[in-house]
């Protein structure tokens, strides 16, 4: 089975430092750089005949070149190119900020090993649907990416389809409107869906699989 080459920027936090290690039984191998823009080389440089499968570590905001930035410039250097973009403040306005620069998810920092191996099997099982079925436009989230919310998305994604709005699911949890705004970006993005009607379809499909923890 091809590797996936994970790409990220080393900041010298042990999180990032340790990937490498973890992975290495799994089929991905990390390669770090020092700045966006060395990794914006790296891809330019490589040919396309020698391009493997590739997914990039960004952090939403850094010294030099915002990770926003480095994605929108690295998809279009390579198309098939997939991200994760990440943040220590994972604010509603910064989720949108990703998703309109095209990532694939969404991680809050600092993340653990099996939080960025969860993120590259959600990538992984997402694109593979995309590419297994024959109309793109009418694409039905499988059981496999259900699995992949989290107790709380699962619970807000079951709220919204009793017909819940932000604030009521707000007094509902006790938790902030940001955080709720959050989880329900995440989750669409998640199951590639757009309105409640989706979202409704997708929950009493898989309403007999239970949620990840």
């Amino acid at each position: 089975m091809q590797k996936v080459e994970l790409l990220l920027i080393d900041t010298g936090h042990p999180c990032l430092g340790k990937l490498g290690h973890a992975l290495a039984n799994d089929r991905y191998h990390v390669t770090t750089f020092d700045s966006a823009e060395a990794m914006l080389i790296h891809i330019m440089r490589t040919p396309k005949r020698e391009r493997q499968q590739r997914c990039a570590l960004l952090k939403h905001r850094s010294n030099g070149m915002s990770g926003i930035e480095a994605q929108t410039h690295l998809r279009k250097l390579d198309p098939s190119l997939t991200a994760i973009i990440y943040s220590d403040a994972a604010t509603p306005t910064c989720v949108i900020d990703a998703w309109r620069a095209g990532a694939d998810d969404y991680l809050l920092y600092p993340f653990n090993d099996d939080e960025v191996k969860k993120s590259l099997h959600r990538i992984h099982a997402k694109r593979k649907a995309l590419a297994d079925s024959p109309q793109l436009d009418t694409i039905e989230p499988s059981d496999e990416l259900c699995k992949t919310l989290t107790a709380r998305e699962r619970g807000i994604m079951k709220l919204i389809v009793d017909g819940q709005k932000n604030a009521e699911i707000c007094q509902t949890l006790s938790i902030s409107l940001a955080t709720v705004k959050m989880h329900r970006a995440n989750l669409m993005r998640k199951l590639g869906v757009h309105n409640a009607a989706q979202l409704s379809s997708v929950f009493h499909k898989s309403i007999e699989t239970p949620p990840n923890t």
